[in-house]
Parts: structure tokens; C-alpha cells; sequence
């Protein structure tokens, strides 16, 4: 997070909002604020801000997450791409049960593992920032314990977009999931073992299409 707090700033004709602020808060009684040289001409405008370490968490989680649609991704397109013709079908059918089995018991611990939108909930702060100097105030009621302590904050909009993304990949990777176990556990009737390997087939295809348009 420090090279967010370092260097990027967004133009404007108003003082530029960093990508990352560094306050001062209270533990006591949860002021916050930093200190800029007023400049005489005061607009300030209310921003929600979250902690960065909770915006470097969403982070990583995402990154586990889009690393379980990559797996899964893998797995599906060795299905798509299997030739649709020939015959002895259902030892075709048989030997994809396998490779989907194997790959559902290899990604069980991270299946298990990946966060879910709820656990990406954030503790917001509302502050007031003047768009003229960049000074930052959030007062509170004193409580007499007055213990300030310095941190870094992002955007509200910044986190909520990882929070975002993070859902659209775990959604992906339960539908890539669900194929795979589709493909694991059924079995078809005698005689219908072609149709139900081109009807899977189709379906990965489909899914891998989808995914695709969606970058």
C-alpha cells in the first residue's frame, strides 16, 4: 500500500485526491483528520474512506479467487476441446469422469478456502475533505482518552470495486465448479452416452465462451 500513498495522484482542477491518505485517528473517541496549510478558499466535501490493510486483504482474496477461476478454467477447456467424434463412447465419457473427479479432489482445500462477498464487508469512516488544500477532518466528541495513531485509507469506491470483482469471480468459478461436478457425478442411461457427452461438451463450450466476452 505504500506506493499507493507515495505517488499516484488523479488531475484535477481542485487539490487532487491521492490514491492512498495517511491520517491521524483517535482510538478513544475515533476523530481523524491530517494537517495541511489552509489555503483561504475552504470547499469541503464528505468522503468514505476504508482502512488499507482491509483494501490490501480484499486484494489477496481476489487474487484466490481468480486463481480458482484459472483452475477451474483449465479443467474445462480440456473438455471443450476433446474431439466430438468416433466411437466407444462411453469409455470417452468414463476416462472425462476421472479427470473431473481428480480435479475436484485436488482443488477441495481451495474451494473450501475462498471468501465469500460477506466476508468482504468493510468498516467505513465518513471524513470531510476540503478539494482546495486536501485537509482532512472527521471530529468527534473527546472523550478525555486521547491516543492518536497514524494510518493509511482508500477510497471507499476503490475497495468496493475489488469487493465487486471478487463476487463476479466467485460467481465464475461456481459455475465452471458446477460443470465439473456435473460431468464427475453423472452417469447416463445405456445408449446415451454420446448425447450426453456432446450435451456436456456443448455446455463447457458455452461456459468458456461466456467467460470470455466478460474478460
Amino acid at each position: 500500500m505504500t506506493a499507493h500513498c507515495e505517488s499516484t495522484t488523479k488531475a484535477s482542477e481542485e487539490h487532487s485526491l491521492p490514491d492512498c491518505l495517511t491520517l491521524w485517528f483517535c482510538i478513544g473517541c475515533g476523530a481523524m483528520g491530517n494537517a495541511e496549510p489552509c489555503q483561504g478558499a475552504c470547499n469541503f466535501r464528505r468522503l468514505e474512506i476504508v482502512s488499507a490493510a482491509e483494501f490490501a486483504d480484499g486484494l489477496e482474496q481476489l487474487a484466490l479467487v481468480q486463481s480458482e477461476v484459472a483452475s477451474w478454467t483449465g479443467v474445462v477447456q480440456l473438455f471443450a476441446i476433446l474431439p466430438a467424434d468416433g466411437d466407444d463412447w462411453e469409455s470417452r465419457y468414463r476416462a472425462l469422469q476421472g479427470r473431473a473427479s481428480a480435479a475436484l479432489k485436488s482443488a477441495k482445500a481451495a474451494v473450501e478456502l475462498s471468501p465469500t462477498p460477506a466476508e468482504l464487508t468493510d468498516a467505513r469512516a465518513e471524513v470531510w475533505r476540503c478539494t482546495t488544500c486536501g485537509q482532512v477532518e472527521a471530529p468527534q466528541e473527546c472523550l478525555g482518552i486521547c491516543i492518536r495513531r497514524n494510518g493509511d485509507f482508500v477510497r471507499r469506491e476503490d475497495h468496493q470495486h475489488v469487493v465487486d470483482q471478487c463476487a463476479a469471480a466467485l460467481h465464475e468459478v461456481q459455475h465452471l465448479r458446477a460443470l465439473v461436478t456435473q460431468w464427475a457425478t453423472v452417469k447416463p442411461r445405456a445408449g446415451q452416452w454420446e448425447r450426453s457427452y456432446r450435451a456436456l461438451q456443448a455446455r463447457a463450450t458455452a461456459l468458456l465462451a461466456k467467460a470470455a466476452k466478460r474478460g
